[in-house]
């Protein structure tokens, strides 16, 4: 049997019983559908939910997605003749922006944490305390696959053009030259404070916490530094740390430039590490939340608490119905608990079953 047909026809079983539910203003939005892609086909636009899930049942795409914009005429080509009114604020993280050390395919719930990290890091150091974003307008969605995506849907969002969204992407990874919070005043160095707001006040904090918590090898090794020079920091580490409280950085034997190197290697450290290209991309379709996703099976879903969220057992949709696969290889990887498939033909359940075939290991035997 053709795996994509099988994978279809389970999807569209699923979309019948349960449906998806429509992003706002869904009449303003491009969407763009895959089967063989991610994206084949783009320019649709649907009136409702109603045609939205209508179009699910019967076409039954193995991946659907809509635009962070809201466009006057979504359906229309060439992409000019849409007519941008605003558009969403979306920050997409990614496993593979993150980290090399993964497996791509078969993501592990620790790996999959990684990722987790960086968005807190993004609403909890960035969104609400520098942007004042609440609580409330900010929406956290997992992929579906080894990522999340972060959407801010807020009117004062919506007029922002590809150079503001750039600055925000800029500000929050971190891309900046250390050199700034770092100047000599005659004979005196002076540095930020951790009462300050922005990334001054990050740096200040970060340092003071490396310093009071970290021995002398692992403080080397966050702040990038010698050890003799580190030693240097710790032998004073009160006055260093009195000294920053207050803005002077001269309390120990180090100069300007090693303070500059200090401050690079702790900017890459606090800075956030996402896809930087979907938040500069208005024209970026992201993946449609509550639909499911082609690569897994998973479902593509909002996530309300991301302490204890488990994206391997929490956005599985399919049940235990067995259904006989052909494994290609065997196989041990973690969904819903941790798994260990044989090579060769066997039944099984049908989450599992999905997922195998989703992810191109496994084949239905008819």
């Amino acid at each position: 049997m053709n795996p994509k047909r099988w994978l279809r026809d389970r999807f569209s079983e699923y979309y019948e019983r349960e449906g998806v539910s429509p992003p706002p203003r869904i009449w303003e939005r491009e969407f763009g559908v895959g089967i063989e892609k991610k994206i084949d086909y783009r320019h649709l636009s649907f009136k409702d939910e109603k045609e939205l899930n209508a179009y699910l049942k019967i076409n039954t795409p193995l991946f659907i997605s809509y635009s962070a914009a809201y466009y006057q005429y979504p359906g229309a080509t060439p992409m000019e003749s849409k007519k941008l009114i605003g558009a969403d604020l979306i920050f997409d993280f990614d496993l593979g922006d993150i980290t090399s050390d993964c497996d791509g395919k078969f993501p592990s719930p620790e790996c999959l944490d990684l990722v987790k990290r960086e968005v807190i890091k993004l609403i909890e150091d960035f969104l609400i305390p520098d942007f004042g974003f609440s609580r409330d307008e900010i929406l956290v969605f997992f992929s579906g696959s080894k990522g999340y995506h972060v959407h801010i849907r807020s009117d004062i969002v919506q007029d922002l053009d590809q150079r503001a969204r750039m600055e925000l992407v800029d500000y929050v990874s971190g891309v900046m030259n250390p050199r700034y919070f770092i100047r000599v005043v005659g004979k005196s160095i002076r540095g930020p404070r951790p009462d300050q707001g922005g990334w001054h006040g990050k740096l200040a904090r970060a340092l003071i916490n490396v310093l009071n918590s970290e021995d002398v090898l692992s403080a080397r090794k966050k702040l990038g530094i010698g050890l003799s020079t580190c030693k240097k920091l710790m032998d004073r580490k009160e006055m260093v740390i009195d000294g920053i409280r207050r803005g002077i950085w001269d309390q120990a034997p180090v100069g300007k430039e090693t303070w500059n190197a200090i401050l690079s290697s702790l900017v890459t450290e606090l800075g956030v590490k996402l896809d930087r290209n979907v938040t500069i991309d208005m024209a970026r379709l992201i993946r449609l939340p509550t639909s499911l996703h082609g690569d897994s099976g998973l479902l593509v879903k909002e996530v309300r608490n991301l302490e204890s969220f488990n994206p391997l057992e929490d956005t599985i949709v399919f049940g235990r119905k067995p259904y006989r696969i052909s494994v290609n290889r065997t196989i041990e990887f973690y969904l819903g608990g941790e798994q260990k498939i044989e090579k060769g033909e066997q039944e099984l359940p049908e989450y599992l079953a999905v997922y195998l075939v989703a992810k191109g290991e496994g084949v239905p035997v008819e």
